[in-house]
């Protein structure tokens, strides 16, 4: 409960409890009632017991509700609105009271869904969320104590709540057994917040007391040229495994190391050209590959892929690599499923592998697959089920092949890892991400126990997901470690004792080039680019059940402005028309309870290239509307009006320049061919001064996740199977960003392709269960955008 920075909190522009349905209702209680009780669900239309009304400001737009529950150490507030999911997600809360500001700050610890009529209308719901505060000083919270006590029977006057995710910066912090500390290290005991702990009773979290001052955040003034060469050898099967050798332009010494980069499950050498070129700049020659059977250009079907496939690539190019480099140490670095495999591979081999580095590993297959999917492929496998091509962590896969191979090849579950581990002669050092849902903490701490044993380490990766990717801040973090263990086991030298840092520019330049030689050539006409979409549309509706996707269509609708009465929206790439269903159960809503004019409807334009996707647009609109006329007895048409039709994104837009106020994208912008194009044609038809809000994928976006959250809070098999579908489907679109056909932003890049388009005001901000960005813009009152100066290129501008 700190009080100072009130004044930032304070300082934030979005109205306060202007349309609070709750305000009129609101009336004084005794805080010491509410207790520790657990929050029931209130319905819509009765008056509910209410502390203080409330403003949550998060991801750039603001929700109205209430604070239900507030003592010392805890709170629930009831939110109006579909709010994102922000468990784990910092929160200040902050208030006036005759003229004094107070502060709490915590944790979000629950969040959950209400829908109080979920059959007619699943936008009107409401988001409760529970809160731990974090425990201040003795002296504060004897203060806060007597205020509250002081003024049981007052309500608060204003309060504002602040949501953001929270950063630790780059330090990592190494896992030891309790009884098992590393000698000679000066371990700081890490303290957090209870929803950051990490780790089981017998583990616990140190921080390396040097590990910040050996990580430099800054680059090196000037950055050695590494180039990159096309190689390939043949596997066992005879199969080709497709590589690039990356190295400094100057050439190495004679017996420099060799660190070869395994790639995680669903992941392609492109991935790891950040980590190559680190290695690379620091004196190592840098093998990465692509597995065969899988996403890439090695040989074979990915639906295919088995882990014992993965052991026969990694054999048979550190046999290249031990050939090629007689002299040299060999190194491994290997990600996810794939350090699975490096453990079983590495243990095996007799070539002089002389360190082995597992980044977000898997241990326990079973479990992970159960915690993903909440299936237990293994277990039903194990039990005679058979299952054919089926999605596994986000991919599409021979269901049998993979599950039986697992099982046979000693991969399936935790007690293989750990006798993989037990014949490990080679050091080992983990790097685990400490939100990785894929892991369970007590998997990692009998790891743990077992290291302890060998020469090796593990430090976890605070707030950091299995992806590590999705952060490159904490990737490079965790790459400049790598290096430091390379000095240390492989011999590299450093002539400067810090980290070389290479030229971003080198690296995306590779990037560039690999990714427009990876490109799949799958549209070969227009005719297929509508095949493939109409197919992922058929089962694309599903994902309106998810709330997370509803949840992100109630962000989008609140950056696009407060009042959207009266004014004409574009929708561009409408698909099935879920966003139009939003916007017209919004508008009835608001119309409902008098906060919109009935005499001012919004005017509705939806576009895709998929002409079924639009009839069922229009179906479903129509539906949705009759249903809510027969319900309610009156006419629904002055809500929205609304039309339909096909265009395609690639091309120039059948509109006259300046003709909509709001212009909406849904996760459309990554599949464009043409993206500089596209954009700017959107800003040509939106008036000077009028928005933009879009939203596009994450770079690897786990999308697992969003399965995950629905299934865990539906029992019903129907709902389930239905949201199964939605999984499969994704599979297509992570092979196509693998292979460069789709592409998703970072959230500097999707800022700077906004701005070189034109756009201007630009802010992003994460949404979809933090698996896609939303981008919020304006085109400027004195832009010149038209039809005759639209670019035709599609290069992409280049971030800074």
């Amino acid at each position: 409960m700190r009080v100072e920075h009130m004044q930032s909190l304070f300082s934030l522009s979005s109205p306060l409890l202007q349309d609070n349905p709750w305000r009129a209702t609101s009336r004084p209680c005794e805080i010491a009632s509410w207790g520790e009780r657990t929050l029931e669900a209130i319905p819509l239309g009765q008056e509910a017991r209410v502390l203080a009304p409330v403003t949550v400001q998060a991801g750039g737009a603001s929700w109205n509700g209430f604070i239900q529950h507030l003592t010392i150490q805890t709170a629930t507030l009831v939110i109006e609105g579909i709010l994102p999911n922000v468990k784990g997600y910092h929160i200040d809360l902050g208030w006036e009271y005759q003229g004094q500001q107070f502060q709490f700050s915590g944790w979000v610890q629950r969040v959950q869904l209400h829908h109080p009529d979920p059959e007619t209308n699943r936008i009107l719901a409401l988001t409760m969320l529970w809160i731990q505060w974090i425990p201040a000083d003795e002296m504060t919270t004897r203060r806060y104590h007597k205020w509250l006590k002081d003024r049981m029977s007052n309500q608060l006057e204003r309060c504002i709540a602040f949501l953001r995710y929270p950063e630790t910066g780059n330090v990592l912090f190494e896992v030891t057994p309790a009884l098992h500390m590393t000698q000679g290290k000066n371990p700081i005991q890490a303290t957090f917040p209870q929803s950051l702990e990490h780790g089981a009773q017998q583990a616990r979290i140190v921080a390396d007391s040097h590990l910040e001052d050996q990580l430099p955040e800054l680059a090196q003034a000037s950055h050695p040229r590494v180039v990159s060469n096309m190689i390939s050898c043949l596997n066992d099967n005879g199969q080709k495994i497709v590589a690039y050798h990356d190295c400094l332009q100057t050439g190495l010494p004679h017996g420099s190391p060799v660190v070869v980069i395994a790639p995680g499950y669903g992941e392609t050498k492109r991935e790891y050209i950040t980590l190559a070129y680190y290695l690379a700049s620091n004196g190592c020659h840098v093998v990465r590959y692509d597995h065969t059977h899988h996403v890439g250009d090695s040989d074979g079907d990915h639906v295919y892929t088995s882990l014992s496939a993965m052991q026969r690539d990694m054999q048979a190019i550190l046999q290249y690599a031990q050939a090629r480099w007689p002299e040299s140490h060999l190194g491994v670095v290997a990600t996810s499923l794939a350090g699975r495999v490096a453990l079983k591979a590495v243990g095996m081999t007799t070539l002089p592998v002389k360190l082995l580095v597992v980044i977000t590993g898997i241990f326990d297959l079973r479990a992970t697959l159960t915690a993903v999917h909440h299936e237990d492929l293994v277990g039903d496998y194990l039990h005679g089920k058979e299952r054919g091509v089926t999605n596994v962590l986000g991919f599409n896969v021979d269901g049998r092949v993979f599950l039986k191979d697992a099982v046979e090849a000693g991969f399936a579950d935790l007690e293989t890892t750990l006798a993989d581990l037990a014949r490990l002669n080679t050091p080992l050092l983990l790097f685990n991400a400490q939100h990785d849902t894929w892991v369970q903490p007590q998997e990692l701490e009998r790891v743990v126990a077992t290291l302890a044993t060998k020469r090796g380490r593990a430090f976890v990766i605070p707030e950091a997901l299995h992806r590590l990717v999705e952060n490159p801040r904490k990737a490079r973090a965790v790459y400049r470690h790598i290096v430091y263990a390379c000095q240390e086991y492989l011999g590299i030298e450093l002539p400067t004792h810090t980290v070389i840092e290479p030229s971003r520019r080198d690296m995306g330049r590779q990037n560039r080039l690999e990714r427009e030689q990876n490109k799949a050539r799958r549209f070969r006409d227009r005719a297929d680019h509508v095949h493939f979409w109409q197919h992922y549309l058929d089962h694309f509706h599903y994902i309106t059940n998810s709330p997370d996707y509803l949840a992100a269509l109630d962000h989008m609708i609140r950056l696009a402005g407060a009042q959207l009465s009266g004014l004409r929206i574009l929708d561009a790439g409408c698909g099935n028309g879920p966003l139009a269903t939003f916007l017209f159960l919004q508008e009835w809503e608001r119309q409902k309870r008098g906060l919109s004019p009935r005499n001012a409807p919004l005017y509705y334009t939806g576009i895709d290239l998929v002409a079924p996707a639009l009839q069922h647009a229009r179906n479903s609109l129509e539906e949705t509307r009759k249903t809510i006329e027969l319900r309610e007895g009156y006419s629904a048409s002055t809500c929205m009006q609304a039309s339909f039709q096909q265009a395609d994104l690639n091309a120039p837009l059948p509109f006259q320049d300046a003709v909509f106020d709001i212009v909406l994208s849904n996760l459309v912008l990554g599949y464009l061919s043409n993206p500089v194009f596209s954009l700017q044609e959107l800003l040509r038809v939106v008036v000077p001064g009028g928005r933009l809000v879009i939203t596009n994928l994450k770079p690897y976006a786990d999308l697992t996740q969003i399965y995950r959250n629905f299934v865990e809070q539906v029992s019903f098999a129907d709902a389930i199977e239905e949201a199964r579908q939605v999984l499969n489907n994704s599979s297509a679109i992570r092979q196509g960003e693998m292979e460069g056909t789709f592409r998703f932003y970072t959230a500097q890049t999707f800022a700077t392709l906004l701005r070189s388009c034109g756009a201007a005001n630009v802010d992003i901000y994460p949404t979809f269960a933090n698996q896609a960005y939303v981008a919020v813009a304006q085109k400027p009152l004195a832009s010149s955008i038209s039809r005759e100066n639209t670019q035709t290129s599609h290069d992409l501008p280049v971030a800074a």
